[in-house]
Order: C-alpha cells, then structure tokens, then sequence
C-alpha cells in the first residue's frame, strides 16, 4: 500500500509541477531566499523529473529548470570547497611559467621536433594552464564565500550607488531587511526623448503615400544584398503589371 500511495503522490506532484512551472521557479527562489539552496536543488531535480526535454511544450522549461540546478549545485560545491591558500597558487603559477619558458628556449629555432619533444612542450604548457586554472578556482570559491555583501553596505550608501547606477530614476522602498525596491522612470533622457518623437514618427509612417516604400541599406551596403533587393523590386513590379500578388519570403 505504501509504494502504491508513494507512486500515486509523486504522479499527482508531477502533474501539478508540469501544469504549473512558475510555481516550481518561485519556490526555487524562496528556498534560496531562506539559504536553504539544497531546497531549491531538490524542487529543481523533482521537476525536471516531471517534464520531458523532448516534448516541445515542455522543452524550455526543462531548459531553465536544467541550467539553474546546474547553477545551484556548482555553487554548492564552491560552498563546500576548501579554499587553497593564494600566495601558495601564485608561487605555483611562477614555477610552471618558468619551466614553461625554459622548455621553449630550450627548442627554439629547432623545425623538426620529434614526438617525444612535442610531449615535453605539451606538458609544460598543460602543467601552467592547470596552475592558471588553479588561481582562478580559487578566487571563485573566496567570491562565492564572501557572498554579495549587501548587507555589509549602509542603507544609504547602497540607495545612493543605485540612483548613481545605470538604471538611475525614482526608487521606492517597499522593504528594507531584505531590501526591495521599485525604479520608475529609468529610461533616461535619451529614452524619454525617444518616445517623445514616437508619435510623430508613427504619424509620418502612416501619411506615407502609398506605393512607395523606403528601404535603408546604409552608407555602404553589401552588394550581394543590393542584388537581392534589386532582383525581388523587379519580380514585385513584374508581378504587380500582370495584376498577380506577389510573396517570395
């Protein structure tokens, strides 16, 4: 009775992940919101179990249901990793890179190089890669540990780097611990501008008289294009003077 019961609760909670995914992603996001990031890994697992890669309507969510536990479990690891002392990478990196150096003077100027010399050179560039490899790992791991550090940051220091921001416009606080915020008005004075003119823009399209189109290929269009245009304006106009509607998409 138990593994019918087990079967019948994990079809029902399939169905209801899989008529509902942005329940799935909202979870994923509380879980996350609450630290619990082995929550939201397991909500990920549990739908992606649920819906089909190769059934069309399901296929983008299976695609960003796959990519963020794959996301979630590489920071997972990170978290968990122990990180490797700087100076100690850095010392590695300088040794590979000499020996590196060494190997390649030590062939230089030579055309013909055996398969044994070609081994020697592989190493050496395989073994300062790896050491490259090593530090950049290693700053990941201390950035993933160290976290964002909002938190760390003054309320007013961290609104202020927001309104200096790119997206600068009229923010308003909805919560503090966490901090919320809604930004109106972050188009800019370029963006504004821009709708501004919409109007006169949509009106001059709309006045346009009809039968001539203007088409735009730049300063210096290719001239494959150019052909290809020239060569679907004659087919339009051969098939307008016989009266026959013309489509070649």
């Amino acid at each position: 009775i138990s593994v019918s019961l087990q079967a019948m609760l994990s079809t029902l909670l399939a169905s209801a992940l899989a008529a509902a995914p942005e329940k799935v992603l909202l979870t994923m996001r509380t879980s996350l919101a609450k630290d619990d990031l082995a929550a939201a890994i397991s909500a990920g697992k549990t739908a992606l179990q649920s819906c089909s890669a190769d059934k069309a309507s399901e296929a983008p969510l299976h695609r960003v249901l796959n990519a963020s536990v794959h996301g979630l479990e590489r920071k997972q690891q990170l978290l968990s990793a122990t990180p490797k002392p700087m100076p100690k990478l850095e010392k590695a990196l300088k040794s590979a890179g000499k020996k590196l150096k060494a190997v390649k003077d030590e062939f230089d100027g030579e055309e013909l190089l055996s398969k044994d010399d070609k081994a020697t050179i592989a190493k050496a560039e395989a073994a300062e890669r790896a050491a490259r490899l090593a530090i950049d790992e290693a700053k990941v791991v201390e950035r993933v540990k160290a976290g964002r550090g909002m938190s760390a940051l003054p309320f007013s220091s961290l609104l202020a780097s927001l309104r200096a921001g790119p997206h600068a416009g009229r923010l308003t606080v909805l919560s503090e611990a966490p901090l919320v915020v809604t930004v109106d008005d972050f188009l800019g004075a370029a963006g504004k501008e821009a709708l501004a003119d919409l109007p006169a823009v949509l009106d001059s399209l709309a006045h346009e008289e009809e039968g001539s189109p203007q088409l735009c290929l730049g300063d210096a269009p290719d001239k494959a294009v150019t052909k290809k245009v020239e060569e679907a304006i004659k087919e339009a106009k051969k098939a307008a003077s016989k009266g026959k509607a013309h489509c070649n998409a």
